[in-house]
């Protein structure tokens, strides 16, 4: 076993140890604030793209704190703007689920029932987290069912969804009955193994902004794409384990789920604030504009005002 003895840091240290490994640091008090709200560790992530000797953490020549400190912005901005994506294509998917499949059934339980899925083991641990969720809920509408059905394990779907994480109902579409895949995802227009990868993908891209973790440079499981067809020659375009094929995903499915959605463009005016950001750290090979536009031809202009009002929910 190999001791460790890296001592804890105070703002002031950190702001040493930055400039023993070449950064330029002009306001050494607001760099000192700054980290003693973000802390080290988490700054240095950000410096990886400009570090030149991983062993020695030596930093680029002329790499200053307030350049770092822009990364971390934009990350922190990018999570924000990706979390307003993820929640609707959660809300879809849940909504089409309970629309397709409760109505064709006339069953408000139906998902407790093994055959309408294809693995039973998968469909057992799916009942665990319904349970769990069930058990745990304090939410109003759940203790009044409680109440007023004290005989039922479970509530309705309808119910049931509200209070599942994505990361269950992700795993529950993927193991649906082919059937039922097809009838949850009829509009989308897109194969129902490819969505059910990119609603799994979905789910880690979620995690990861709910526990403000890196997100522009991170690696993450490689996704199912298009491979036909100009989404196809899109998808080329795009490192398929990095954050581009996720807002390459976002743009199509929002295009079915909010037709007129702004978040195309304020991803792209998010990229235009931020000169300082490399595309090609995020997964993009080509201008995203250009590959957004190869997937889904802009839709009719949007008026300037309606964007203008939305920029704060994606910049606060």
């Amino acid at each position: 076993m190999v001791d460790f003895l890296k001592p804890p840091l105070t703002p002031a240290a950190m702001v040493d140890l930055f400039i023993s490994r070449g950064m330029v640091v002009p306001d050494r008090n607001k760099a000192e604030h700054r980290l003693h709200n973000i802390g080290y560790y988490r700054l240095k992530g950000y410096s990886y793209v400009l570090t030149e000797d991983h062993t020695t953490h030596q930093l680029a020549e002329g790499t200053t704190f307030d350049q770092v400190l822009g990364f971390y912005i934009f990350d922190r901005k990018l999570r924000l703007l990706t979390m307003d994506a993820v929640e609707r294509i959660e809300v879809a998917l849940k909504a089409n689920m309970c629309t397709a499949i409760s109505t064709a059934t006339n069953d408000p339980f139906w998902y407790m029932k093994p055959a309408h899925f294809k693995d039973q083991n998968y469909h057992s641990e799916f009942m665990e987290s319904c349970a769990d969720a069930f058990a745990d809920s304090k939410d109003t509408f759940i203790e009044n069912f409680k109440l007023k059905h004290p005989e039922y394990t479970l509530p309705p779907f309808w119910m049931i969804q509200e209070i599942l994480s994505f990361g269950p109902i992700s795993k529950a579409f993927k193991n649906l009955s082919e059937d039922w895949q097809r009838a949850v995802t009829a509009e989308y227009g897109i194969h129902r193994d490819v969505l059910a990868s990119w609603f799994q993908a979905i789910h880690i891209v979620r995690n990861i902004c709910a526990h403000h973790s890196q997100l522009w440079t991170r690696a993450m499981p490689k996704l199912l794409r298009i491979t036909n067809g100009k989404r196809g020659k899109a998808f080329e375009k795009v490192d398929t384990s990095g954050f581009a094929s996720r807002a390459l995903v976002f743009v199509i499915l929002l295009e079915t789920i909010a037709p007129g959605s702004h978040w195309r463009k304020l991803f792209l005016k998010l990229l235009a604030d931020f000169p300082q950001v490399d595309h090609r750290w995020l997964g993009f090979n080509d201008d995203p504009a250009k590959i957004f536009e190869m997937a889904c031809p802009t839709p009719v202009q949007q008026e300037p005002a309606l964007l203008a009002a939305l920029e704060p929910r994606a910049a606060a």
